[in-house]
């Protein structure tokens, strides 16, 4: 995957993430805690695949170090 269709790609979860903190107001507002845990987990793992991503637009020597270190 080239380095724009990456950054492209982290633009739309941003996107997500988004809409889905507005989604986690409104389930707030309402007191839906199923709602809530909902919404937060799938802001988790938003999050936890656009940190992946972020990495893959590293210059290759930088994630090769960061690879080594943990």
């Amino acid at each position: 995957m080239g380095k724009a269709k990456i950054k492209k790609k982290i633009a739309g979860y941003e996107k997500q993430l988004a809409k889905h903190i507005e989604k986690f107001k409104e389930a707030m507002a309402r007191d839906s805690p199923g709602s809530m845990n909902y919404m937060a987990r799938e802001m988790r793992d938003f999050l936890r695949r656009k940190k992946e991503l972020e990495v893959r637009l590293l210059p290759k020597g930088l994630r090769k170090k960061l690879k080594a270190n943990g």
